[in-house]
């Protein structure tokens, strides 16, 4: 996919009690940059109803690959429209620069391929996304400091944004297709290894 254009931007922090994604068009299909005050945007905040899975023992979990591919998804679901090309055979073919520090989460999707928990049930997620869209996705890597905007949503900070332009939503709330059911099987599973052990 080496002619893919970027077309967002995303970000996930977990720190504290608190974990959050978020994300911003930067480009339309056209390659052209979309200024700040016209983007759609999204900001989620991960909570122990909405997303159980993303805590251990009332803390947040610190696999924050899974999370900043969570970021990822979530922009494919809420930031693309999946009808803007529909001619093509294969459309939106897209560079992401949203991973910030992370560039093992960059050879997993380019592999599709990962063993990690949780990370592999949010690759499973994103490729069942695309297959249902007809889209490829290719993810570039960008070092921290080039991703400011995306890091400074997922800390609340959206004074340069357009509220109007938010895409308003909640982890529980979304169309996934996979996702939720991998979430909770393999909760049942290693529940009850940690019964068997304790016996």
């Amino acid at each position: 996919v080496g002619s893919a254009i970027e077309r967002f931007r995303s970000d996930a922090k977990a720190e504290g009690g608190l974990v959050t994604i978020g994300g911003y068009q930067s480009h339309n299909a056209a390659g052209h940059e979309i200024p700040h005050k016209e983007a759609k945007w999204f900001f989620v905040q991960l909570t122990r109803v909405s997303a159980p899975w993303a805590f251990v023992k009332g803390e947040p979990f610190r696999t924050i690959s899974s999370l900043e591919l969570g970021g990822s998804l979530l922009a494919v679901m809420l930031l693309l429209d999946p009808n803007e090309n529909p001619e093509d055979d294969l459309y939106g073919c897209l560079s992401v620069g949203g991973l910030t520090d992370n560039s093992g989460n960059r050879f997993a999707v380019t592999r599709m391929l990962t063993t990690k928990w949780h990370l592999v049930a949010f690759m499973a997620e994103l490729s069942t996304q695309l297959e249902s869209r007809n889209m490829l996705f290719e993810m570039s890597w960008v070092r921290r400091e080039q991703n400011t905007e995306a890091d400074a949503i997922t800390n609340g900070d959206t004074k340069w944004l357009h509220p109007k332009h938010r895409i308003e939503t909640k982890m529980d709330q979304l169309p996934f297709l996979v996702l939720n059911d991998l979430l909770v099987k393999v909760a049942a599973f290693y529940g009850t290894i940690e019964t068997v052990n304790l016996e």
